[in-house]
């Protein structure tokens, strides 16, 4: 009798308990979750089967490799995609795609995706148009790069997700105030992943004026397809940077078109990811270009 065949499954490295519930009821039965025990153990939602999720420290490999093999083992299953919705977990999917032959962004292009000084560096570097952006070590650096720009700056980590944490800054006690609660606030997150930085960098960006905009794509080796285009509503009397709502689809400002944007995209996306990237962020670090 030959062997009953292996149940294909993609990984989710990584999320919610609700986008968990939600996932099982549009795919049931294709999906085996990676779940951190903080997500399950405060989940209001009913467990998976445990042949459906595996509960693991998500940032370490060396539990995770040896947990997975035995679970796909144990439950009769192969892996036959991964995907991530959490920007700290990436990482850990990239590893993980990389160790069992999976499609995924490779871990460079992911490091760099997710450092808010690398990415701009690397656009600068292959002559895409972004804010300027500089590394800064207390309020007093912040007072004189306001100096040199007639917007205002943003302040922010390095790293981090959204409107977190971040600051508009047009005066000295913009500088002060914001810097000292970006500073409580990171203090606060030192255990959360989605801000860890070795360095616990922080930046400050020039503020580009006008509406923004948020935006799905699919890249593929050949192209680059938009998926969902919205427009922020960000009304006055919320805390800087944060949306109310979105307008789906957005409307393009005037002089640019969907054929221009799909194609700043592509190049910003390609500029992240090439191997090349790797050799010139040590060349950025070795002139001091980012540090």
């Amino acid at each position: 009798m030959s062997a009953a065949p292996k149940a294909p499954k993609v990984i989710v490295a990584g999320t919610t308990a609700d986008y968990i519930q939600w996932i099982r009821k549009a795919c049931p039965g294709q999906v085996l979750f990676l779940t951190a025990p903080h997500v399950r153990e405060n989940a209001q939602e009913p467990p998976p089967d445990p042949s459906e999720e595996l509960v693991c420290p998500l940032s370490d490999l060396s539990f995770i490799m040896p947990a997975l093999a035995v679970h796909l083992e144990k439950y009769n299953q192969e892996l036959s995609g991964i995907t991530c919705f959490d920007c700290e977990s990436m990482v850990t999917a990239a590893l993980l795609a990389e160790n069992f032959g999976l499609e995924y962004p490779d871990v460079t292009a992911v490091q760099n995706c997710r450092n808010k000084l690398i990415s701009k560096q690397l656009w600068q570097a292959g002559e895409i148009l972004c804010p300027r952006v500089w590394p800064v070590r207390c309020a007093d650096d912040v007072v004189q790069l306001l100096a040199d720009v007639t917007t205002g700056l943003l302040l922010k980590p390095a790293v981090g997700s959204g409107s977190e944490l971040v600051f508009h800054c047009r005066n000295r006690l913009d500088a002060q105030k914001s810097w000292e609660t970006l500073a409580a606030g990171l203090e606060k997150r030192k255990q959360n992943p989605l801000f860890d930085h070795p360095d616990r960098l922080i930046l400050v960006e020039e503020r580009i004026c006008g509406p923004e905009y948020s935006c799905d794509f699919i890249l593929t080796p050949d192209s680059l397809t938009l998926v969902r285009l919205a427009k922020k509503v960000t009304p006055a009397g919320l805390p800087f940077g944060t949306a109310a709502g979105y307008e789906i689809p957005g409307d393009l400002p005037p002089g640019m078109s969907m054929a221009s944007l799909t194609g700043l995209l592509e190049k910003a996306a390609r500029t992240l990811s090439t191997p090349a990237s790797a050799w010139l962020i040590l060349w950025l670090k070795t002139t001091g270009r980012i540090l």
